[in-house]
């Protein structure tokens, strides 16, 4: 059961924070004919397949901790944000954002992985506050998620296009990364490290073609693998920690 809501409130999560690839896949043919909450829902098909992927790859089933309050403020948070989408509300839309810190919680309490205690790395700071920033950029828009609540300046209006979302992702990567103290947190093996690495490259990659006049029309489908592979990075990260240690803090 803690699986199956986990895994629920995880695919519901990583739809809502996937925009720019809902957007273009709300326009292949077989979904655009469809009604709006028909598509919106069949839109969480792939994030499924991915999650069962991620799911299974890191083995998160026998990992996850025990205590059920995690699994029914889950469950509260996922169905509030899935009626959001039917039923405006300022309060509704604070599920989203809250969804996603739930999910964190969770996945920097999971149990470590048998069988690779020994051959911890120490984790990437800064390759995490940078991909991180980028990832929450363009998972969140706090214009939208946060603005009803006062945490969006009429100064950052006057920011170029997306500069503003950029800096509060900046600041909320930095305040995670200290609060959680991740970097004194040992890694065990997995693939974080390259998906982060090529999410930051694939990024960095598209803002160039939204430059180039001639090739602008591919940079959001750049922008979305990018964000694809900081998504998976990501997950990787926070769901192979080791829990702090004596050693690590000294270090």
């Amino acid at each position: 059961m803690r699986t199956a809501i986990f895994l629920v409130a995880f695919v519901v999560m990583s739809t809502a924070t996937f925009p720019d690839a809902n957007a273009w896949l709300a326009r292949l043919e077989p979904l655009s004919g469809l009604n709006a909450g028909l598509r919106y829902f069949l839109l969480h098909v792939p994030y499924a397949l991915l999650a069962g992927m991620l799911f299974a790859l890191a083995r998160i089933g026998s990992r996850l901790p025990a205590n059920p309050i995690w699994y029914g403020a889950l469950g509260l948070l996922a169905v509030a944000h899935l009626c959001a989408a039917f039923v405006p509300s300022v309060y509704l839309a604070l599920a989203k954002p809250l969804l996603v810190a739930a999910i964190v919680m969770v996945l920097l309490r999971l149990q470590p992985r048998a069988g690779s205690l020994y051959e911890a790395t120490i984790v990437p700071g800064v390759l995490a506050f940078v991909a991180l920033t980028l990832l929450t950029s363009m998972s969140l828009r706090f214009a939208q998620d946060f603005g009803g609540f006062g945490l969006w300046h009429p100064a950052l209006d006057r920011m170029p296009a997306d500069l503003g979302n950029l800096a509060l992702a900046a600041i909320v990567a930095a305040a995670f990364i200290v609060a959680s103290r991740i970097r004194h947190r040992s890694l065990q093996p997995c693939p974080a490290k390259p998906w982060l690495a090529a999410g930051v490259v694939v990024w960095a990659v598209a803002e160039g073609l939204r430059f180039a006049g001639a090739y602008s029309v591919y940079a959001d489908a750049v922008r979305i693998a990018a964000h694809g592979a900081l998504f998976v990075g990501m997950f990787y990260l926070l769901s192979h920690l080791l829990p702090r240690r004596a050693a690590d803090e000294a270090a």
